[in-house]
């Protein structure tokens, strides 16, 4: 088990910060905040999940509540040519952040394809070239 202390876990965050902020996807503002795209069948039981970096529609989306990973990446569009498909981001809205990877799901050790909660953002970062 991996165990990151404070100090760690704050550079994590204010790293998250800025990859999200340069791939144009800033923190909810009250101010700004549109309504979640809604999906056809929803059930009553949704969640709000954030999407935005290298993938054909970036924005907020309202999912039922066992909407796994790659199932809402798939909704906003799929990945774009130069999304960084080894290192998708979640950040749960308790803070603590992820790392996925999404071009082997399924492969044990490589984090697989989670079920996503109210108030996760997704965060898929551009490859570097």
């Amino acid at each position: 088990m991996l165990v990151v202390g404070l100090e760690g876990a704050m550079r994590t965050s204010i790293v998250f910060f800025l990859i999200a902020l340069a791939a144009g996807c800033a923190a909810p503002d009250s101010r700004t905040e549109q309504a979640p795209a809604a999906l056809a069948s929803e059930p009553s039981t949704a969640i709000s999940v954030t999407i935005c970096g290298e993938v054909q529609h970036p924005q907020a989306y309202s999912f039922p509540a066992s909407t796994r990973l790659a199932d809402a990446i798939n909704q906003a569009g799929g990945f774009s040519e130069f999304a960084a498909r080894k290192a998708v981001h979640v950040r749960h809205k308790d803070g603590t952040l992820w790392k996925y990877n999404l071009r082997q799901p399924g492969k044990r050790g490589y984090g697989g394809d989670i079920v996503l909660r109210d108030g996760d953002v997704v965060m898929v970062p551009r490859l570097l070239s």
